[in-house]
């Protein structure tokens, strides 16, 4: 993805850097998303931006409340451990294949990340919430 700095150009740029901000909580849960700020810090007009926003709520990555605009998804308790219980039945049970499967150097290369991750979680308490859904992408990546 870009960096937060750069331009994007495209249409289809423009979703994939709104879907990364909704995926890793860069909006707060139940904030508002102003449309005119994030064009304005993607570089692009309000257009491509709330074609984004239209498509992430058909995902269900973000919430759009009539006559209000565009909001970040809550998370509720419920929701988190419904998360953290995907994330862990999916990656232990793909475990043992990655370590009989993948060379060394990509085991290392695949964790070092999920680490990352993992010691951030211990320090922040929205990084808990956040840890389980942003290493699940990156571990679909590998």
């Amino acid at each position: 993805m870009a960096q937060e700095t750069d331009t994007v150009s495209s249409t289809k740029d423009v979703f994939a850097a709104v879907r990364e901000m909704a995926i890793e909580f860069r909006f707060m849960p139940g904030a508002k998303i102003n449309e005119t700020d994030l064009a304005h810090e993607l570089g692009v007009s309000r257009t491509p931006v709330r074609e984004a926003l239209n498509r992430l709520v058909t995902e269900e990555l973000i919430d759009f409340k009539k006559n209000y605009g565009f909001y970040c998804r809550k998370l509720d308790l419920k929701d988190v451990l419904h998360l953290v219980e995907a994330y862990k039945t999916f990656h232990l049970s793909i475990l043992p294949l990655v370590f009989e499967r993948a060379a060394k150097g990509e085991v290392e290369r695949c964790l070092r990340p999920a680490l990352r991750w993992q010691n951030m979680a211990m320090k922040c308490p929205l990084a808990k919430w956040r840890a389980p859904i942003r290493l699940s992408c990156m571990m679909s990546r590998c």
